[in-house]
């Protein structure tokens, strides 16, 4: 987009900022600019946007795309963030946003957000196993299916300019999860990285589930379709067949429905 479209796009959009990385960036540019153009003075002068609110807007649309250091630095940059409703490293065997936001207040900004998770990243890239794991599930909270989606700017959760779409993708979590089952110490904690793989593959699931015939589970004794089983049960296969002796399993069996419905009929 032009950068003139891009000033005008912004005097409407000031509220939600809403607009793609590109277009922040072009904004900054602009701002910092010392030979601006005639449209480009008389829509600053009409609609001055302040370099803080672009601050804000460049770190969230970095936060969504998982930018987590540069994201760090935006928010720097201004000198604030919102604050998180809950605790974004918080997992549950069965996910329950209202209960996290009703009992467990957040304490951290998106500021702090970014940098714990720039620096949980680094830890795992050096073999931190613990580090993996939490990184992973900040990964898996910051989507749709978890308790801290207030993280991402909800103008940005739809959009389509990102490099990378990533609020409704299980693409990233995924690919952390598997790092963390790489580095899980014992079978407890391997465990319940495998049931975490397993709820991103049901996640992927539902955002598909109008193109796949499926079984119900509640109170039904036949198998999943098979396609099902093929592309959104491996993980389960596995938690069953060689983590049937843990505590984990023990409890994952309990209190998920889905899981008990596998184990049940298959």
């Amino acid at each position: 987009m032009p950068l003139e479209r891009v000033l005008f796009a912004s005097m409407y959009r000031s509220v939600e900022g809403d607009l793609s990385y590109p277009e922040i960036v072009m904004l900054e540019k602009s701002y910092h600019n010392k030979e601006k153009s005639l449209i480009e003075r008389l829509i600053w002068k009409k609609e001055p946007i302040s370099l803080s609110q672009i601050g804000e807007w460049k770190g969230d649309a970095l936060l969504a795309m998982h930018r987590f250091e540069e994201a760090a630095i935006a928010y720097k940059g201004i000198g604030r963030s919102q604050f998180l409703i809950t605790d974004p490293f918080l997992i549950h065997v069965v996910d329950c946003h209202d209960c996290d936001h009703r009992d467990v207040l957040g304490t951290l900004s998106r500021l702090q957000f970014a940098e714990k998770m720039h620096a949980l990243n680094s830890k795992a890239q050096n073999g931190d196993a613990q580090a993996a794991l939490e990184y992973a599930n900040g990964l898996y909270n910051i989507t749709w299916f978890g308790n801290s989606r207030d993280a991402i700017n909800s103008s940005l959760q739809e959009a389509e300019e990102l490099e990378v779409s990533t609020f409704y993708s299980m693409d990233a979590p995924y690919a952390a999860y598997e790092r963390a089952l790489k580095l899980a110490p014992g079978k407890e904690k391997k465990a319940f990285v495998l049931f975490m793989l397993a709820k991103c593959e049901q996640n992927r699931f539902e955002m598909k589930e109008n193109e796949i015939s499926y079984t119900a589970y509640y109170g039904d004794d036949l198998p999943c379709d098979p396609v099902k089983n093929q592309e959104f049960r491996k993980n389960f296969a596995l938690l069953k067949s060689s983590y049937a002796n843990t505590e984990f399993y023990k409890l994952v069996l309990k209190e998920c429905s889905y899981f008990e419905h596998y184990v049940r009929v298959h």
